[in-house]
């Protein structure tokens, strides 16, 4: 008897490999979205309010603070005097010369005041600094947040989205939806079940379609050829 040509032999070894999964799957690289960044002002009573940066914070904040320090100091005072918010300079952070920041972002803030006091000029206004804005971040809720802390103060945060696992690994797929369909690779697959033998012996016969399998087969197909199938698969034999 002759044998099967090589050719015939390595595409029976790739077929019989697929049964295990359609095609190779390699995972991809996972899928980021960039954090929630945010200002939670601790200056008020609770609940601080979040505004969406240092500044618009500050924005609110700067007359409700003013009109306390001039109710305080009465119509004869001299009250502070709020200024500009800024970004803090490493000079005045503690941070070994470096800027602290998040994702590139300054975080801390500060703000500048005027302070009635004595000079070697005479009372006059001074200008200070105080306070602080500060950004926040965190990832949206169901990411995976992935965070660096360097020793300067490059910090860093990542949100990663969920991986899906392959929908068709072995020995069960894992995902499905619908009647099914496997949203990981859009398959449509259906078994129609045509006999199951009512002896207990095993024996049963169906049909599978699948939509990357060229239509339909059925559970006693090998690796994608059919053992029953007519001679002239086997032109040599």
């Amino acid at each position: 008897m002759l044998k099967p040509p090589a050719s015939f032999i390595r595409a029976l070894l790739t077929l019989a490999l697929s049964i295990c999964s359609a095609t190779v799957w390699a995972a991809p690289e996972p899928e980021e979205v960039e954090p929630h960044y945010y200002t939670r002002l601790l200056y008020l009573e609770w609940p601080y309010p979040i505004f969406d940066s240092p500044q618009s914070a500050w924005a609110y904040y700067k007359p409700i603070r003013q009109a306390q320090l001039i109710k305080n100091f009465g119509p004869n005072g001299h009250p502070d005097i709020l200024q500009d918010l800024y970004e803090a300079p490493a000079s005045q952070l503690g941070t070994k010369g470096y800027i602290a920041t998040i994702n590139g972002r300054p975080i801390v803030h500060h703000w500048h005041y005027l302070r009635w006091q004595g000079t070697p000029n005479g009372d006059a206004y001074v200008q200070h600094w105080t306070g602080s804005m500060d950004w926040q971040a965190e990832c949206p809720q169901g990411t995976q947040p992935i965070s660096s802390n360097p020793p300067n103060y490059q910090n860093t945060l990542t949100c990663r989205l969920p991986q899906i696992p392959h929908p068709d690994s072995c020995p069960q797929p894992t995902v499905k939806v619908g009647n099914p369909i496997y949203p990981g690779s859009g398959r449509k697959q259906q078994t129609e079940p045509d006999y199951s033998s009512p002896s207990g012996t095993g024996l049963s016969f169906s049909r599978i379609y699948r939509s990357d399998a060229n239509g339909w087969t059925h559970s006693h197909a090998y690796a994608g050829v059919d053992l029953n199938a007519p001679a002239q698969l086997y032109p040599n034999h």
